[in-house]
């Protein structure tokens, strides 16, 4: 992100204590306590960008898949006749 002065960690953090059910201005406050200044807006960014990354590593993936036609060979398994 351009321009961040958050670390990566700040980043999460901001959005798992609002998971938490923090709310912004709560979230303002714990992390003020704490010395870390960081605005309402830019923890709702937080939220966004943490969701956004959530969503695309919840997308399907492409799968290889074996197939089967139920076709098969008749006297598997049984003794041959003599």
């Amino acid at each position: 992100m351009e321009g961040a002065d958050q670390s990566q960690r700040v980043r999460k953090l901001a959005a798992m204590s609002w998971l938490l059910g923090l709310s912004y201005r709560g979230l303002v406050s714990i992390f003020a306590a704490f010395g870390v200044q960081i605005s309402r807006m830019s923890a709702w960014r937080d939220v966004q960008e943490q969701a956004q990354a959530e969503q695309k590593a919840r997308m399907w993936r492409p799968v290889r898949v074996l197939g089967l036609d139920g076709a098969y060979v008749r006297g598997w398994g049984t003794s041959s006749p003599s």
